[in-house]
């Protein structure tokens, strides 16, 4: 599941730039509903920041790449919207 969904992810970013410094991350996820918990959700950045390494759009998803990650959620079409923030 990990290897298909990192590689779905990894495709979905082709158009994405490359991450050159350490970064903060907000993800924003819209859900169906409010079935799943927060956590059950906000895990699936593990298989965006994979992708991020595999496709080479980030050098490495460690500490000293990744500064901080912060996840809101919100109902509705489900997506999820990242920013990241270099400063």
């Amino acid at each position: 599941m990990k290897r298909d969904a990192t590689e779905l992810v990894a495709w979905q970013l082709k158009n994405v730039i490359n991450i050159t410094l350490p970064a903060h991350y907000h993800f924003h996820w819209t859900v169906k509903n409010k079935k799943k918990d927060p956590d059950n959700i906000g895990y699936a950045c593990k298989f965006i920041f994979d992708a991020l390494q595999e496709s080479g759009r980030l050098e490495n998803d460690s500490m000293a790449w990744v500064k901080s990650i912060h996840h809101t959620y919100s109902v509705g079409e489900p997506m999820v919207k990242i920013t990241v923030d270099t400063d």
